[in-house]
């Protein structure tokens, strides 16, 4: 063998040695994630039983001796309990209770909790709807499955979520998420900070934007959202809808509609190509339903560069299911057809809602 076959050789090994050890970081940091949400759910249901129900473990383990030792109190898993309980009351006025509420509760908490945020937390922002008994809660994430990928503009590399598709997902693992609490009456439009990365390939600065959009809902409970989520760190013109982007902009954006059904919800509509989307439903039997998976087109490093100008339908109706949204009011001084009016997004603090139903006449459909 020759000096450049060795060299070509020893090139191939190298890379093939790159690719076992990233195999293994992911499959470590994926098992890593899998334990710590075990251990965090552990903690947090603890911390329920003590706060709701003054449960005590010392009784227990005074009474048979060999049983063992309940998990020490984690204060951040505490303080982070507390802090959905006060998120959840500022918008409903009482704590959670059900499985619904303490995971709508999570999804409005304002707070940050993994060290890459640096403290600075999500921006939220909701909207009231009319509650559709039996439909439970509908949990929408977004994601970039890679570690890191580039960015435009500038050209810098961003952090990613580092993972698939994931049923159990934290709202913090994400990057625009949003919840459809049927139970409840709420949908939560949330946008988790940005990280840019370092030279080094560690966390640098963050930023987070304030996510847009408004919510319409029709008399048999579909709701329609439209929503708007760029990157902090690049330039305010890339998202200008009136700019020179104007039709492309480089934002996380799309416009679906979530219709209930004896099935379940069904997911309609157009979106981004980027990143990945996940929809499941939560329904108050304790089951949980995956409704859509939704990969980014790109999975490579330059996918939000590349991918997010472009949009494709969603759904078995795609651009189909706005029909009833854009004809279900009316123009008294035209006397014909309107579309229904939406509602802003707003702050938890004091949160719009969708106007009611109206009384007397035809409702619409």
């Amino acid at each position: 063998m020759n000096a450049p076959e060795r060299r070509l050789l020893d090139h191939y090994i190298a890379g093939l040695e790159n690719h076992a050890i990233d195999d293994t970081e992911r499959s470590l940091n994926k098992l890593e994630g899998i334990r710590g949400k075990y251990s965090q759910q552990l903690q947090l249901s603890m911390t329920s039983l003590r706060m709701q129900d003054g449960y005590d473990p010392s009784l227990i383990q005074g009474l048979g001796g060999d049983m063992p030792e309940a998990p020490p109190k984690d204060a951040q898993d505490e303080q982070r309990r507390r802090n959905q309980i006060e998120a959840f009351k500022q918008v409903f006025g009482r704590e959670p209770v059900s499985a619904a509420d303490w995971t709508t509760a999570a999804a409005l908490d304002p707070h940050s909790y993994d060290p890459d945020f640096r403290g600075i937390g999500p921006r939220v922002e909701v909207v009231r709807i009319r509650p559709v008994p039996g439909q439970g809660l509908v949990r929408v994430s977004q994601w970039i499955e890679q570690r890191d990928v580039t960015s435009f503009p500038p050209w810098k590399r961003d952090l990613g979520n580092n993972r698939g598709p994931d049923v159990q997902f934290d709202p913090e693992d994400t990057k625009v998420t949003t919840y459809i609490d049927y139970e409840n009456g709420i949908v939560v439009l949330r946008q988790n900070p940005s990280v840019e990365q370092t030279s080094t390939g560690g966390p640098g600065p963050v930023k987070v934007g304030t996510p847009k959009g408004n919510v319409t809902q029709l008399a048999d409970g579909s709701v329609r959202i439209k929503y708007d989520a760029g990157n902090p760190f690049a330039p305010s013109i890339t998202a200008d809808p009136n700019g020179p982007f104007a039709g492309h902009t480089m934002t996380v954006n799309g416009d679906l509609v979530f219709t209930p059904g004896p099935g379940g919800v069904q997911v309609n509509g157009t979106r981004t190509d980027y990143p990945s989307l996940e929809v499941y439903q939560d329904l108050p039997n304790g089951s949980t339903r995956t409704v859509l998976i939704d990969p980014a087109q790109s999975g490579r490093s330059w996918g939000p560069a590349l991918n997010l100008p472009g949009h494709h339908d969603v759904g078995p109706l795609g651009c189909k299911a706005f029909a009833p949204f854009d004809s279900g009011g009316w123009n008294p001084k035209y006397d014909v057809a309107a579309p229904l009016p939406p509602t802003e997004f707003g702050p938890a603090t004091s949160p719009p809602s969708v106007p009611p139903l109206p009384t007397g006449g035809a409702i619409p459909a």
